[in-house]
């Protein structure tokens, strides 16, 4: 068998913001908190009092006083954005139950976060590479800065943020579930277990969970980096929402992951009806029970690896599949290889057109088929 080094460099197609570790690691900064017109201590008599506040005012009302803005509500593609496919794979992995003698409980808390200083793995999150995170009550990790705001926006977001569910949890009342977490050496589950919505509403409930490791673990697959697990879904809105009741209308839920560079992102959906009905990224609110018992992996990585080419592909299908033989590539041999550096640039290709090397549009998950020559 004849074999050819390869150089595959694959660009991210999202930018991802630079650790902050400068910030205090127990309160919102102002920047962070900014989004929600609330204040910055989320544990504070302020803090509850003021989004009590809230309940039972219209959409109208609260971007009218700085509460909520325009992105909160759509689900539109945003300005200026073109989008088509995903980066996302599905899988049929299952939720993973919490053991309450080896996983440790989030403390009770609405619109709080815990910092957890050093997961222990080196997670990359589009070539920026973290080790330590927020875990925020309501729906997602984030890097850099906690995030409390429990209207979710639509993606693009100013930081960057993993997020299987951004919704308004509230785990204060002890009828409900909570968050957990457990750290092994190449990855770290956090899973919101039968979590209930704003306020201290125990029915219905949601169960999920998101895994995030350092390209290692067998447990999401070896290569992928991030993967949400999902179980029984049940609402989506808390009653700080327009809706002024819940669990459905109002502000929708936020499902997939973001850079912060307000440009790039994989949105799975936003989701606030109470339904089975799913159109895709933008367009409708989506309906929650899509979710139901669902699984999807990602890999979130930037950076450059080797393969050899019988590896490497370079016609690109509908399915997102790519194959390049030996001889697609063996152009100058040195030494019996041939070096050749394959650029995948956000925007030149794509995969909308069934096969067409040119896009328009972001980049789309790429598999590399494995064809062996011998």
């Amino acid at each position: 068998m004849t074999r050819f080094a390869l150089l595959l460099f694959l660009f991210c197609p999202i930018v991802c913001f630079s650790q902050n570790n400068n910030q205090s690691k127990t309160e919102l900064s102002e920047d962070a908190q900014v989004f929600s017109g609330l204040p910055t201590d989320v544990y504070s008599d302020e803090y509850e009092t003021q989004k009590e506040n809230l309940i039972g005012l219209d959409i109208r009302e609260l971007i009218d006083l700085g509460y909520a803005d325009e992105g909160t509500h759509s689900s539109e593609v945003p300005l200026g954005y073109s989008f088509s496919g995903n980066s996302r794979a599905i899988c049929t992995d299952q939720y993973i139950p919490v053991d309450s003698a080896t996983y440790t409980p989030v403390p009770r808390n609405d619109d709080g976060f815990l910092y957890i200083g050093n997961i222990g793995f080196s997670f990359s999150f589009c070539g920026t590479s973290y080790s330590d995170l927020y875990i925020n009550t309501n729906g997602n990790l984030s890097f850099g800065d906690p995030v409390s705001q429990y209207s979710p926006d639509g993606f693009p977001y100013p930081f960057p943020m993993v997020a299987p569910f951004w919704a308004d949890v509230d785990t204060r009342n002890p009828a409900c579930g909570q968050a957990w977490y457990n750290i092994f050496p190449s990855y770290m589950i956090v899973t919101w277990e039968e979590v209930g919505w704003y306020n201290e509403q125990c029915s219905p409930l949601n169960t999920f969970q998101v895994i995030i490791s350092d390209g290692t673990a067998p447990i999401i697959g070896v290569g992928n980096n991030i993967q949400f697990r999902y179980d029984d879904m049940n609402w989506t809105t808390g009653q700080a929402s327009p809706t002024g009741a819940g669990p459905f209308g109002g502000f929708p839920a936020t499902v997939g992951y973001n850079s912060g560079d307000n440009q790039n992102f994989e949105q799975i959906g936003r989701f606030n009806v109470d339904s089975y009905d799913y159109d895709g990224p933008f367009g409708q609110n989506d309906g929650v029970h899509w979710l139901d018992y669902q699984c999807f992996v990602f890999n979130s990585s930037a950076g450059s690896f080797e393969l050899t080419c019988e590896d490497i592909i370079r016609s690109l299908n509908a399915n997102c599949t790519i194959t390049i033989t030996p001889e697609d590539v063996a152009s100058t041999n040195i030494n019996g290889c041939a070096e050749v550096e394959i650029v995948l640039d956000i925007n030149t290709f794509s995969c909308i057109n069934e096969g067409d090397m040119i896009g328009q549009f972001s980049v789309v998950m790429v598999t590399i088929a494995v064809q062996v020559s011998v």
